[in-house]
């Protein structure tokens, strides 16, 4: 609803160039957001990439940690995160608005140049989200979520673990800093019509290190502690309590561990959607 009114305010109040007159220089809007879209956007996110988009200077600034960064690459190139919401952060947040409006119009005035210029800020409440057109195209990848598929290996049912993002503050010599992770929120198992409802099955080229992810799934399906166990097809499956052997659901092939041997370290594992 929020872009959809952005166009319509566009659309009656801008001045277009024309072979007479000297139209309107781009307009910098600042969207701000908290969440992720409520209606059904794709018809109105389409008409902004292909008519607005390049006619606007859009920062798109998320508040906190639930908006939808994927979709704001999708609307601007410059997505950022809000952060440390205190009375002094909006105070600087608000100024730091004022003074990128006036470098930007300076750079209209003395250069005839309608672009963007964002004044320096502090990273401690304000942070630039990777994304955007650096990639050559829109995101598919919600960044405030972690999802992945995977298979029961005693009934081959699928399963979906689901990890939130989370930001930890953390000391190092003496050093603070934030940290950027995925906490687990739960397993859950899905039925075929999961596959019927993803997009048609379009894969997300997107890796996470198990780095990164914290707490344990278990199999929703069978009831195996261990639901998050990587073969070396590339697929997820839980293994057996009881044993120390298990058949891929995937690939067929025989899984065997050591329970009395070290964990062999941290890999990466392909995201899917949720």
């Amino acid at each position: 609803a929020g872009l959809k009114h952005l166009i319509q305010e566009m659309d009656n109040t801008l001045v277009r160039t024309t072979l007479e007159r000297k139209g309107d220089w781009k307009p910098i809007v600042f969207l701000f957001t908290d969440g992720a879209p409520t209606d059904k956007y794709q018809n109105v996110l389409a008409e902004w990439k292909n008519e607005w988009k390049r006619k606007v200077m859009v920062v798109a600034v998320s508040f906190g940690e639930s908006a939808d960064t994927g979709i704001l690459a999708e609307i601007s190139d410059h997505v950022l995160l809000f952060k440390n919401s205190d009375a002094q952060s909006y105070k600087e947040f608000f100024k730091w608005i004022t003074a990128s409006i006036q470098a930007s119009s300076q750079s209209v005035n003395m250069y005839s140049k309608d672009e963007l210029n964002l004044a320096p800020s502090d990273e401690e409440w304000l942070e630039k989200v990777p994304g955007g057109s650096q990639n050559g195209g829109p995101s598919s990848i919600d960044t405030n979520v972690a999802t992945f598929l995977a298979r029961c290996s005693t009934n081959q049912k699928h399963y979906l673990m689901k990890y939130n993002r989370e930001v930890q503050s953390k000391e190092m010599y003496g050093l603070n800093y934030q940290a950027s992770g995925y906490r687990l929120a739960g397993s859950y198992a899905v039925g075929d019509d999961y596959f019927a409802l993803s997009a048609d099955n379009v894969p997300i080229n997107a890796q996470v290190s198990t780095e990164e992810l914290h707490g344990f799934p278990h199999c929703p399906c069978c009831g195996n502690s261990i639901g998050f166990c990587l073969c070396n097809c590339g697929n997820l499956l839980c293994f057996p309590d009881d044993r120390n052997v298990a058949t891929c659901p995937w690939c067929s092939k025989e899984i065997h561990i050591d329970r009395n041997q070290p964990s062999g370290g941290d890999f990466n594992v392909n995201r899917t959607q949720g």
